[in-house]
């Protein structure tokens, strides 16, 4: 059964794979690996239905295994079940203090639920371990939904160090700037944005 598990996991064929794990589960119902195995299969071919019994399954087995609650998480958020998303990622959370993935997780699904202090402060937490533009740029959208536009704009200042030429910081920058009245600046953003698509354009034609 552990052999059908791992080898289900690794197949390219998706066909091929789910049949090793639906056999792997069927020789030994309690295969927590499989049955993870298989609800990362659903949930990355849009059957989150299934991938979230599974999961609930694999809890049943393994309540303390945080990961399985991130997963769960997001299955959930895919689903708009947001509430409970950010439960299981609090749950998460507890097992795994240290899961940077989770608390980023927590952050988007508290932006949805309308809780940017909450969801800041989680991004705040993975930004002093490692600061990520796109973490950034999500502090920066929470602050936004503050009306901390200043602190935004810090963050978008930020990410554009890690990152010069990143659209999505550049894109946001310019409405940030234009907001403040700053419309030279925005412009200038929004110039180079335009630079960076057409070089990118230019590649896409070449290859």
């Amino acid at each position: 059964a552990k052999a059908l598990a791992t080898r289900g996991a690794l197949q390219s064929d998706p066909k091929k794979a789910l049949a090793d794990l639906n056999e792997a589960i069927k020789l030994l119902p309690e295969n927590t690996e499989a049955i993870r195995a298989r609800a990362e299969y659903y949930l990355e071919n849009d059957q989150t239905e299934q991938g979230l019994k599974d999961l609930e399954k694999a809890l049943e087995l393994e309540p303390d295994h945080a990961r399985t609650h991130e997963f769960r998480a997001t299955a959930l958020a895919i689903l708009k079940r947001y509430e409970e998303a950010r439960k299981s990622l609090d749950k998460a959370i507890e097992l795994q203090p240290r899961s940077i993935t989770a608390y980023i997780q927590r952050g988007r699904v508290l932006l949805l639920l309308e809780k940017p202090e909450d969801a800041a402060a989680d991004f705040t937490k993975v930004i002093a371990a490692q600061p990520i533009p796109q973490i950034l740029l999500l502090r920066a959208a929470a602050y936004q939904m503050q009306k901390k536009n200043e602190k935004a704009l810090e963050d978008v200042d930020a990410a554009l160090k890690l990152n010069p030429e990143m659209p999505e910081a550049l894109r946001a920058r310019a409405m940030l700037l234009a907001g403040t009245g700053n419309i030279t600046g925005a412009i200038g953003d929004l110039e180079q944005l335009k630079k960076i698509e057409t070089k990118d354009a230019d590649v896409l034609l070449q290859l």
